[in-house]
């Protein structure tokens, strides 16, 4: 499936809503760290963002159709490209979740405790390059094994291979450690598709790692 840029039409420019920790939080200085990255970040669109998402999401429905999609749940976004494409193929509700906000459907929030979703509230998640800048990985599968209904299924991407520093904290390897890991929280799943991508092979020019998975019913 492809997706036009058409798509990404330049909008004004947004309100931009950051969020706050509790005064008592240890976690200020990471969260810091990461709000200050997300923001250089999230206005940064160019074409080959544009075209590294449209991508990922093109490989992703070659392996389940997004249009049973009733409600999707997009962690880390940054802006709102993923929304967009997963609407465009079909998702019949899209939320997310991010430290920063420049869109109305993306919320505020702190993957580690996603506070707004109901206990098996999305039939889908969607989470590229966020969980490596997590405190606590293990803390934001378990919130995310919450919000997923049973029978949903999940997208993960990561960065691999890389010396971790400033707001990138942990190297999941390679996929198949990924793998091991998700399913140490979920449980049992059922593995769509799973991949490495060399630097040479991957159009971000990093390693990386994807799995897409479903859970039981």
């Amino acid at each position: 499936m492809l997706f036009p840029f058409s798509l990404f039409k330049k909008q004004k420019q947004p309100e931009i809503k950051i969020f706050r920790p509790e005064k008592s939080d240890v976690r200020k200085e990471y969260f810091e760290v990461q709000i200050e990255r997300t923001l250089v970040k999230s206005c940064n669109l160019s074409d080959k963002d544009q075209f590294v998402k449209a991508s990922r999401l093109a490989k992703i429905v070659e392996y389940m159709d997004i249009s049973k999609v009733q409600k999707a749940l997009v962690i880390g976004c940054r802006n709102s490209v993923e929304l967009d494409l997963l609407e465009s193929a079909g998702a019949a509700r899209v939320a997310a979740i991010d430290l920063v906000s420049v869109d109305p459907r993306i919320l505020v929030c702190d993957m580690h405790d996603i506070a707004i979703a109901d206990n098996g509230e999305y039939d889908f998640v969607f989470c590229s390059h966020a969980l490596e800048h997590a405190l606590d990985y293990v803390k934001v599968l378990r919130e995310i094994r919450r919000v997923l209904s049973a029978g949903g299924a999940a997208f993960f991407e990561v960065p691999t291979r890389y010396t971790p520093s400033g707001a990138d904290l942990h190297d999941f390897s390679n996929a198949a450690n990924l793998r091991k890991i998700i399913e140490s929280v979920f449980g049992g799943i059922e593995v769509l598709y799973a991949e490495d991508l060399d630097s040479e092979a991957s159009i971000h020019g990093t390693h990386t790692a994807r799995i897409l998975f479903s859970t039981p019913e």
